[in-house]
């Protein structure tokens, strides 16, 4: 009978722990064996959890306070069927067994380092890395396109220094049967966008609305007389939500945008992930993960194009790749700016993966926001 409370107490209690999770306290582990997915009920839900099935693998966790308790599924939605996806015009998509992808809770140390190299020497492991949080490339302020403000489509002062949107929209306006997905943090309608938005309507949205202005910059309703221009006048905007809990959301919401429908056609990433702060408050970029990759592969094999900002870490962290935009099959994008001297924005991260500079600098949208933001000017 005691094994028995206590069974159900150690349950209990790991599972509040779980509910309290922080990504960077975490690191993300695939195991190609010695771990398993277990279920129960608790409190009348299903619940996922994770099992130790080798000793040894266990006594090799143990000498760095990792059991059962600190390990925990990352992906409880993703089910082994998921591996393959058949869309609707045919297409197989397979990605990897994700049942097998785990967080480990670590303390915030250098120790942390070690677990690391201590995971990825075991036999076990098919690869281990640090999880992460996603933040937007941004900096909000102000409106419109009627009035000559929207430089990037049509620059008026420094002419030529845009996307010659006017130019493009004399030959092609866009497809209503194209769908842009907004990877962000959820958005809501507004009088620009309420015919546009086909799924992932989301009124509880996060950061300070980015992605209604994203959305906006893309996508906004064009040729009504009022709001602000979108690049395509056409095509429909869904979003999913990568500001939630690390990089595991991050990897769902990319792979989710893919299934959608075939007629996803481009994948928008204005964040990257980030790693916390540094002693001076400022944002630090999360490092490479193989997870991140995996999810744009798939959507690189799916025949999607996937864009994303290059981040503006250049005044303190000159030329340090950020992700997704880092990796091959990404499109990554810096920033230019509205002025004769400066073409380079100066805050816009540099390196060799950068594909292309586009305007990004006190780029207008709606509702009354001005934001840094270049890499839409891909989406029509």
């Amino acid at each position: 009978m005691k094994k028995v409370l206590f069974t159900l107490l150690f349950v209990a209690v790991t599972l509040t722990l779980r509910a309290q999770s922080n990504p960077l306290n975490e690191i993300l582990v695939y195991f190609s064996s010695g771990v398993t997915q277990d279920s129960l009920i608790h409190k009348g839900e299903y619940r996922k959890i994770a099992r130790i099935t080798s000793t040894e693998l266990a006594n090799s966790l143990m000498k760095f306070e990792i059991d059962e308790s600190t390990i925990d599924v990352a992906m409880p939605k993703f089910n082994k069927s998921d591996t393959l996806t058949i869309l609707s015009d045919g297409s197989r998509l397979h990605q990897p067994d994700m049942t097998k992808l785990f967080r480990i809770k670590v303390k915030q140390s250098d120790n942390s380092n070690n677990i690391l190299r201590m995971l990825n020497s075991l036999p076990e492991v098919a690869y281990a890395e640090r999880n992460a949080i996603s933040i937007p490339c941004m900096e909000p302020n102000d409106q419109k396109f009627i009035e000559g403000e929207q430089w990037n489509l049509k620059n008026e002062v420094f002419i030529g220094n845009d996307i010659h949107a006017t130019q493009a929209w004399d030959v092609y306006t866009g497809n209503p049967n194209s769908i842009i997905a907004i990877l962000d943090a959820g958005f809501d309608y507004h009088f620009d966008l309420d015919a546009k938005v086909i799924g992932g309507y989301d009124a509880d949205y996060g950061w300070n609305a980015h992605a209604n202005k994203v959305a906006g910059i893309a996508a906004a309703e064009s040729n009504n007389g009022a709001g602000i221009s979108g690049v395509d006048w056409n095509a429909k905007v869904i979003s999913k939500r990568v500001d939630a809990d690390g990089i595991t959301d991050d990897y769902e919401a990319i792979v989710d945008a893919v299934n959608y429908s075939p007629n996803v056609k481009v994948l928008n990433n204005s964040w990257n992930t980030g790693g916390g702060k540094d002693m001076y408050g400022r944002d630090i970029p999360g490092d490479y993960s193989v997870t991140l990759g995996l999810a744009c592969a798939y959507a690189y094999k799916a025949n999607r194009t996937v864009v994303a900002a290059v981040g503006d870490y250049e005044e303190y962290l000159p030329g340090v790749p950020v992700y997704p935009a880092a990796y091959d099959n990404v499109i990554a994008v810096g920033a230019s700016t509205n002025t004769e001297d400066e073409i380079i924005w100066e805050k816009s991260s540099s390196g060799p993966h950068i594909n292309v500079v586009a305007p990004g600098e006190d780029i207008y949208t709606y509702p009354l926001y001005q934001i840094r933001l270049s890499n839409l000017i891909l989406c029509a």
